[in-house]
């Protein structure tokens, strides 16, 4: 991938680090809680409680990648270029 100085294309954003850090634990959620169930310490598999939980994390993580996906084409495509344009400048 190219490189501009500090500006790198394959980098994640801050954006894209919590959502996945979120959608990270929200995949542990439901087999944490079959583990749970089958140790003995619940009584149900998933209660509403878990689901709600996961839901909110993975609309979350959604939420995040949104965002990042967004700033990455619209955001960081202009400052690129921009860039681009001020050492093409440098160059002459």
């Amino acid at each position: 991938m190219p490189k501009l100085g500090l500006l790198s294309w394959n980098q994640p954003r801050k954006e894209e680090i919590p959502a996945i850090i979120i959608a990270g634990a929200a995949g542990f959620k439901i087999p944490y809680e079959i583990v749970r169930y089958l140790a003995g310490k619940k009584e149900t598999i998933l209660t509403k409680e878990d689901i709600k939980e996961y839901l909110t994390f993975a609309l979350i993580s959604i939420i995040l990648i949104v965002i990042a996906a967004w700033i990455e084409a619209n955001v960081t495509l202009k400052i690129a270029k921009s860039v681009i344009d001020l050492t093409n400048g440098f160059n002459r």
